[in-house]
């Protein structure tokens, strides 16, 4: 297993986790809270939020503050249909038309809030093809906020973890702009 599907699949464990997955793409920001299915593995699931990227970073704080304090629940047994079709309407909230689309355009980081801080973790985007295609973890360049803290350093906090990103979206050409 790669990237994502390695993260969703180390997440099922007895003690609830507090983790959001944030994407930068398009002058947006979409987060949203990773949840654990009962015996099955962690996703992405409600709530989730989109931003302009001009919120100030007290607005994108607290944001994850929200979406943080919703993660980590045991959600019923889910079928793979149900899955699929939240997934594909939080694909549309974010305004991409599939996971292909979010992959071409978005670079993600992993927020994780502990016991005394926040750790978020960028990733790289391989885009869509070959050995290194989906988001590889970068954990070199993980960026970490002592708790407690307020909305604006933990909004500037992840910003600054959104610039680590790497990788090649958009179009051939394209600049990357993480604001």
């Amino acid at each position: 297993m790669k990237g994502i599907f390695r993260f969703l699949a180390r997440f099922r464990r007895s003690k609830r986790r507090y983790e959001a997955a944030c994407y930068s793409y398009d002058q947006s920001l979409f987060i949203c809270a990773v949840n654990e299915i009962r015996d099955g593995p962690g996703i992405q699931w409600e709530p989730f939020h989109r931003l302009s990227s001009s919120e100030s970073d007290d607005a994108v704080g607290k944001f994850l503050t929200r979406i943080l304090d919703d993660s980590g629940r045991v959600l019923a047994a889910k079928t793979t249909t149900d899955v699929r079709n939240a997934r594909k309407e939080q694909l549309r909230a974010a305004g991409f038309s599939s996971e292909r689309d979010l992959q071409k355009r978005a670079f993600l980081c992993i927020a994780t809030r502990l016991p005394d801080s926040v750790r978020i973790l960028p990733t790289h985007n391989g885009g869509i093809r070959g050995d290194t295609k989906g988001f590889q973890f970068l954990e070199e360049a993980v960026t970490t906020i002592k708790l407690p803290a307020t909305d604006s350093e933990l909004g500037a906090a992840l910003r600054a973890a959104l610039r680590n990103c790497t990788g090649q979206i958009g179009t051939p050409g394209s600049s990357r702009t993480i604001p």
